[in-house]
Formats: C-alpha cells, sequence, structure tokens
C-alpha cells in the first residue's frame, strides 16, 4: 500500500515538473520570436536586412514590437521634451505626428 503512494506521488510529482517545463518552454519560445522579429526590424532600419525578406507568418509578432517599439519611443521623445522644452529638434519632431 505504501509503495502504490509513493508511486502515485511520485507521478503526480513528475508530471508537475513536465507541465511546468512545458510552460516554460513556451514562454521561451514567444520570447525567441519576439527577439527575433525586433532583431529584423532593427536590421531593416539599419539597412542590413530588406523588408522582402520577412516571414509572413510571424507578422502579429511583427505588429505588437513595432507597435511597442513606437510607443516606447514617444513616450522616451515626450520625457525629454519636458525636460528641455526648448530643445527646437525634439518639439519639431513631435509637431510631424
Amino acid at each position: 500500500m505504501e509503495k502504490i503512494r509513493y508511486m502515485t506521488n511520485l507521478e503526480s510529482f513528475t508530471q508537475q515538473r513536465l507541465d511546468k517545463v512545458k510552460k516554460e518552454l513556451s514562454r521561451l519560445q514567444i520570447e525567441n520570436r519576439r527577439k527575433k522579429a525586433e532583431c529584423f526590424m532593427y536590421k531593416c532600419m539599419a539597412g542590413i536586412k530588406k523588408p522582402e525578406e520577412f516571414d509572413m507568418s510571424n507578422a502579429d509578432v511583427m505588429r505588437t514590437v513595432m507597435k511597442n517599439t513606437t510607443t516606447a519611443l514617444n513616450l522616451r521623445m515626450r520625457e525629454l521634451n519636458i525636460a528641455d522644452p526648448n530643445n527646437p529638434a525634439i518639439s519639431r519632431s513631435q509637431n510631424n505626428h
């Protein structure tokens, strides 16, 4: 009886560990796709890659990366403008959008 209980607990423990590792794998795969899309975006901006080389199966990831990057840049531009409202370069770039 004790051996059956031990085997059940071991099986349960093993299943929990497996579930945890699968969840971590999924999280890392998502993060990896995001980082690849971000890297591709910056390579396009630097002229190293061409947008035509982009794999459209990752369009949803790229859309999220571009949206987050744009949001972060706009926030940073606002912060810089608040810090130095007399800087005409920052004011000009914000008025263009």
